[in-house]
């Protein structure tokens, strides 16, 4: 895995997160199968170019922000990659 690959990837799952989004949701909305989306999330692979576009244009952010890491991260989502979620606590 490469900064970049990583970079994307992190910048993909948080936008994806923060929007409430299940991997399968988003691939569906961009025309590609989940597990591209996790792929890319996870930085095993890059998108394409058309690719790459549609993501950033869906979130509404450019491909070098996605690529340089530059979007926020939602606290309650700031872990690393492949870390499990903490559990939330019940509301009575």
């Amino acid at each position: 895995m490469t900064k970049k690959n990583f970079r994307f990837g992190t910048s993909l799952r948080a936008m994806r997160c923060s929007r409430g989004l299940s991997q399968q949701e988003l691939g569906q909305a961009v025309g590609v199968a989940q597990t591209t989306i996790s792929s890319i999330e996870n930085g095993i692979k890059l998108p394409s170019m058309g690719l790459a576009f549609r993501l950033a244009s869906y979130f509404g952010t450019t491909v070098d922000a996605m690529a340089q890491g530059q979007v926020e991260m939602p606290e309650e989502d700031a872990r690393p990659l492949g870390a499990p979620a903490q559990p939330q606590p019940v509301q009575a």
